[in-house]
């Protein structure tokens, strides 16, 4: 191995470690500021290790999470569906000149879908979006020859499952008290 290669996946391990922490993080910003530190990361840990479609998307992924909180507390709709577009544009072509097979399309698909997950404002669907991107970061890691991403990609893709599933079942949980105290309600007024 040589020291370019570990000097990657140390890279590629702290990427996925801020990433782990966005998963448990209450607050959108520090999520975001949490996706950078990792993007910028892993686009010189991919370059290092020849991963060059993979590092271009992070360089968007960069742009995008910047410019997200940069304005993620105005509220100008058409600012950010605009916004959206551009970006998607430019993943596309960043994509045709990054294109190397069919493998380098797995960042070009996690970008896209990361980026929709970051875009709304749903945390149950930031989490339930990570599975898919997670599985195509996971098979880039395998195309690239990252055995740390592969481990760390594989874990974070567990994690997400698990993750996911717990906020579904307090989401149904939830649910059904808030049905269960409006019947007593509705039996209480029928009773008067």
């Amino acid at each position: 191995m040589s020291s370019t290669y570990i000097f990657a996946e140390i890279l590629i391990g702290l990427m996925y470690f801020c990433l782990c922490l966005t998963y448990f993080s209450k607050y959108r910003r520090q999520i975001l500021i949490l996706n950078l530190m990792g993007h910028s990361m892993q686009t010189i840990a991919f370059l290092l290790l020849g991963g060059i479609t993979g590092a271009a998307m992070d360089i968007l992924a960069c742009a995008r999470d910047l410019y997200i909180f940069a304005n993620d507390e105005k509220k100008n709709k058409w600012k950010d569906v605009i916004a959206l577009n551009i970006f998607f544009i430019f993943v596309l072509i960043v994509t045709i000149f990054t294109f190397s097979g069919w493998k380098s399309l797995f960042p070009v698909v996690g970008t896209v879908l990361f980026t929709i997950s970051l875009w709304q404002k749903n945390k149950i669907v930031y989490k339930l979006l990570g599975i898919p991107n997670s599985m195509c970061w996971l098979g880039y890691n395998i195309f690239i020859g990252s055995k740390l991403g592969i481990i760390m990609e594989s874990i974070l893709l567990l994690s997400t499952i698990i993750g996911s599933f717990v906020d579904l079942v307090k989401v149904k949980k939830k649910r059904n008290f808030l049905k269960e105290k409006i019947s007593l309600k509705e039996e209480n007024n029928k009773a008067k």
